[in-house]
C-alpha cells in the first residue's frame, strides 16, 4: 500500500496525472518496480555472511527499516509544516 501511495504522490505535480486511470497505472508502476528492491535488499542485510548477505538477521532488519520509515515519515512532516508556514506568510 506505501508503494501505490508513493506512486500516486510522485504522479500529483504533473497535469497529465489528473486523469485518474493515468494516475493508477503511474501507481501500479511505482509499485511493480520498488517492491523487489524492497526484497532485494531486506534479503541482502538479512542473509547470513555464507550465502552472500550482511548478516543482521531479520529482527535487526525489520528494525533498521521500521527506523527508515519513522524518519522519513517525521521529516515529510515537519517540512510539510514549515512550507505551510511560509505559504501563510
Amino acid at each position: 500500500m506505501m508503494a501505490i501511495a508513493r506512486g500516486c504522490w510522485i504522479s500529483e505535480p504533473w497535469p497529465i496525472a489528473k486523469a485518474s486511470g493515468i494516475r493508477v497505472r503511474i501507481a501500479a508502476s511505482v509499485y511493480i518496480l520498488t517492491r523487489p528492491l524492497g526484497a532485494s535488499l531486506g534479503d541482502l542485510l538479512s542473509q547470513p555472511v555464507d550465502v552472500g548477505g550482511l548478516g543482521l538477521g531479520t529482527v535487526v532488519t525489520s528494525g533498521l527499516f521500521l527506523a527508515v520509515i519513522l524518519a522519513l515519515v517525521v521529516w515529510l512532516t515537519a517540512s510539510r509544516k514549515q512550507d505551510a508556514i511560509v505559504q501563510a506568510r
